[in-house]
């Protein structure tokens, strides 16, 4: 029987730099006249800008077990990472140009959103 045993790494360094275009609000306050809506006023346009950075060390190791000449037993482990998607990195939000409370939604994303490392295992 022999065994083959595989090490190795990866180091990942990476900055993000999300920009945008923001109006804010300055004032939110009833309609008088419609009471399912809000009225607002807003800033003018302003640029956003956020930058963050992370470094990432991810390791790996695989080993082969060859027990006989048919009958092979391997293992692994690592480490994986998965970055947010761009659109989620967008520091802007958005909502409706008319306010109704019986359908208040808007969406934004998050600049500081830090990736996913995930831990992997295989036997077979």
């Amino acid at each position: 029987m022999n065994v083959i045993v595989n090490i190795g790494f990866r180091y990942t360094q990476t900055e993000t730099t999300s920009e945008a275009f923001a109006e804010p609000f300055a004032t939110i306050f009833p309609d008088p006249t419609r009471p399912d809506v809000l009225l607002s006023t807003r800033l003018p346009a302003q640029f956003i800008e956020q930058t963050e950075d992370y470094n990432e060390f991810l390791p790996s190791i695989a080993a082969r077990l060859n027990i006989t000449d048919e009958l092979v037993a391997r293992a692994s482990y690592s480490q994986s990472l998965t970055r947010p998607n761009l659109a989620d990195l967008n520091p802007g939000i958005n909502t409706a140009p008319e306010l109704r409370l019986s359908d208040l939604s808007g969406s934004s994303g998050n600049p500081d959103l830090d990736p996913f490392v995930s831990d992997n295992i295989d036997l077979s």
